[in-house]
């Protein structure tokens, strides 16, 4: 549909316009009944033609086409004219109206002509901007070209234009090239070549050359593909060369002829056995040196023949098997199989192949190792390893045996160090009774407490299914309970909290650490607490990464300030507790904050 814009001052005119025009179905009528209406619409709206009545009262056709041509040129303009008016139509057309149509007393013989007018004029104008547009690629084309492009007068070799990739190339203007011959402007080193070239497009109109030696402006050959042809411009027959550097691309072209030539070198002195056959049928098409020494076939022997031919493969349905996987894989990787050389002698071999298609068939490449020194390696291998296997499940048991002797006798002897305390206990309780004096049999009874407790830990490792580990949190529990029965404590006015879980000590670190407990309770039995007190003792412990943290804390009267207790020569048991302590590695602090807390971290012993 054609959108076309009617100006004129007499509406009556306008709706004339819009009927007659529009009835043709293919023409579809905007209207402005001023200059200055049509121009607002201009500005909103793209018309494909504009129809414009020459007698108006403000601005005439022609001064309207004036006004809008600097904006829109582009768009064809109708004058409608009275009869008589030649030198306005002639007007008009020298300012860029594509026709004019005469008013006359047919209207629809005007309007008719009209509309061919109009038809004709957006028709001239697509054609017009198909030409300009054909034009600017052309152009475009030209200037941002990768290649070299002059253009030639096909009569006397003349230059006539070459494009910025060209001029650039060969570091020269356009003016200092024009009207020069090709061969005059110093690029080609060839000179008699190119005047031959532009002989032989007289008569074959196309040429090209290869591989033709050509110098830039920094005076660097390079090697380029020369194409010429001819054609007409303008009734004009025109040469056209287009100039490709090809350096890069021979050079490309080299270095792929040295790859090839290094790896079909690698393909024939690989120390492994290389064969490429059609996928298929099965015959060898190629194989390298190193199969001779595996298959004991010379190469004349293979080509064209098959492994199958030849007994390679012992059975033909071990092929069928083994093309299967590749036909379902696309690939193997080291394939086992036993094969057979031309001598008859079997031997294993491992088969790695891949499939290339080349055309429309599929090759087969394989590559052949013979395994048979490994394999008899791993048999070997396997053999010692068997040997191996039961003499070190003899030796395991033989030392399972001795670990359980080992362990029955350390259970024996805890439980005889375990018997010689509890004779020195009994000693100690004979030997107390004879005793008056209050502080000794004090005396006395600590040490009872203190061999009990490494008498413990003694009979708990007789009994322990580890014997080289014990529970601490067992051993706190005891050592309170036993001293809350020594010291007659009350449990109501004086109570226990143990907090620790599963705390694993081993042996070394058990008896200092029972000591340390056994102490530090037994002083907060005795002094913590005056008579008739209450309060709590409380013994914590966890792990933090390889030491163990201990807590030994009660809710009592505390210890003097004033007193030095890591120093006081009177009191034994602080002193035996700093030095079991010492003897652990570790570090002890008093917190005399609320009561009195001992915090003790050590590192365990092994």
């Amino acid at each position: 549909m054609i959108s076309a814009l009617c100006v004129d001052d007499e509406q009556v005119l306008l709706d004339l316009y819009k009927l007659f025009l529009e009835q043709s179905g293919e023409i579809q009528v905007d209207t402005a009944d001023s200059v200055k209406m049509a121009v607002g619409k201009l500005k909103k709206i793209r018309y494909d033609v504009i129809i414009s009545d020459y007698s108006m009262p403000e601005y005439d056709g022609v001064a309207f086409l004036k006004c809008i041509l600097p904006m829109y040129g582009d768009i064809p303009f109708i004058l409608f004219t009275g009869k008589g008016c030649e030198d306005t139509v002639i007007e008009a057309l020298n300012n860029g109206a594509r026709f004019y149509v005469q008013k006359g007393e047919d209207p629809k013989e005007q309007f008719a002509d009209l509309i061919h007018k109009i038809k004709q004029a957006v028709g001239l104008r697509k054609l017009e901007d198909s030409l300009r547009n054909s034009e600017l690629r052309y152009r475009k084309l030209f200037e941002t070209a990768n290649d070299g492009i002059i253009l030639l007068d096909a009569d006397t070799g003349e230059i006539i234009n070459a494009n910025p990739f060209l001029l650039n190339l060969i570091g020269s203007s356009l003016e200092e090239i024009l009207g020069k011959h090709l061969w005059d402007i110093g690029i080609f080193k060839d000179v008699d070549l190119v005047k031959k070239a532009f002989l032989e497009l007289q008569t074959k109109k196309n040429i090209r050359y290869e591989d033709l030696p050509l110098m830039t402006k920094n005076d660097q050959e390079i090697v380029v593909e020369f194409m010429s042809t001819v054609y007409t411009i303008d009734h004009a027959d025109v040469i056209q060369c287009n100039i490709r550097d090809i350096t890069e691309r021979k050079r490309a072209e080299e270095a792929l002829r040295v790859v090839q030539e290094k790896y079909t070198k690698a393909f024939i002195s690989a120390p492994d056995a290389i064969t490429i056959s059609e996928l298929d049928s099965g015959r060898f098409v190629e194989v390298n040196e190193a199969v001779t020494a595996i298959f004991g076939y010379s190469r004349e022997e293979l080509i064209g023949k098959t492994a199958v031919e030849l007994g390679i493969w012992l059975k033909e349905e071990d092929r069928d098997a083994f093309i299967d996987q590749i036909r379902e894989h696309g690939r193997v990787r080291q394939y086992e199989m036993v094969e057979r050389r031309k001598s008859g002698e079997l031997y294993n071999a491992s088969v790695t192949a891949d499939t290339i298609t080349i055309g429309n068939i599929r090759y087969l490449i394989a590559i052949i190792r013979d395994i048979s020194n490994l394999k008899r390696a791993e048999e070997q291998l396997k053999h010692f390893n068997e040997e191996l296997e039961r003499g070190i499940a003899d030796r395991t048991e033989k030392l399972n045996a001795s670990l359980e002797e080992r362990e029955l006798l350390l259970r024996e002897i805890h439980h005889q160090v375990k018997n010689n305390f509890q004779i020195i206990l009994s000693l100690i309780r004979l030997q107390s009774r004879n005793i008056k004096d209050p502080n000794l049999l004090d005396t006395m009874g600590d040490f009872q407490n203190r061999i009990m407790a490494m008498a413990h830990v003694h009979e708990r490792m007789c009994h322990a299914d580890n014997i080289y580990r014990i529970d601490l949190s067992e051993i706190v529990t005891f050592l309170a309970t036993s001293l809350f029965r020594t010291y007659k404590a009350d449990p109501q006015h004086i109570r226990l909290n143990i907090e620790m879980n599963d705390i694993q000590i081993p042996i070394n670190s058990a008896i200092p650490l029972s000591l340390i407990i056994n102490e530090l309770i037994s002083n907060s039995l005795k002094h913590a607490f005056p008579k008739g007190s209450t309060g709590k003792i409380t013994i914590a412990g966890h792990r933090e990464a390889d030491t163990l943290v201990l807590s030994i804390r009660d809710t009592g009267i505390g210890i003097p300030k004033e007193l030095d207790w890591m120093r006081n020569d009177q009191t034994l048991g602080h002193r035996l507790v700093v030095g079991l302590v010492h003897q652990l590695n570790g570090t002890i602090e008093l917190d005399r904050t609320t009561g009195t807390a001992f915090n003790i971290v050590v590192k365990e012993k092994e």
